[in-house]
C-alpha cells in the first residue's frame, strides 16, 4: 500500500471468524495484506479470532491453511 500498488503475496482468500461481523471484516483485510506468517503471529495474540487462508504457492499450486480453532469449527 505504501507504494501505491496492489499486494502480491499469493493470497487468494481470507476468511475470519470473530465475535462480530465488523471485527471479522476488519481483520480479513489486514490479514490479506500482512501475509500468512504475520497473520498467524498476530492471531496468537488475539483470542477469539480464527482464520482460514487460501493462497497460491511459488509453484502455482493452490493451497490452504487454517488456525486450529477454525478447523475445529468446520462441519464434518
Amino acid at each position: 500500500p505504501h507504494k501505491g500498488k496492489p499486494v502480491d503475496n499469493g493470497i487468494i482468500s481470507v476468511t475470519v471468524i470473530a465475535p462480530d461481523a465488523i471485527t471479522a471484516d476488519g481483520w480479513d483485510n489486514g490479514f490479506y495484506v500482512l501475509g500468512i506468517d504475520s497473520s498467524f503471529t498476530i492471531l496468537k495474540r488475539n483470542a477469539g479470532l480464527e482464520v482460514s487462508i487460501i493462497y497460491q504457492d511459488n509453484k502455482g499450486n493452490i493451497r490452504d491453511t487454517s488456525s486450529a480453532g477454525f478447523k475445529a469449527l468446520l462441519l464434518r
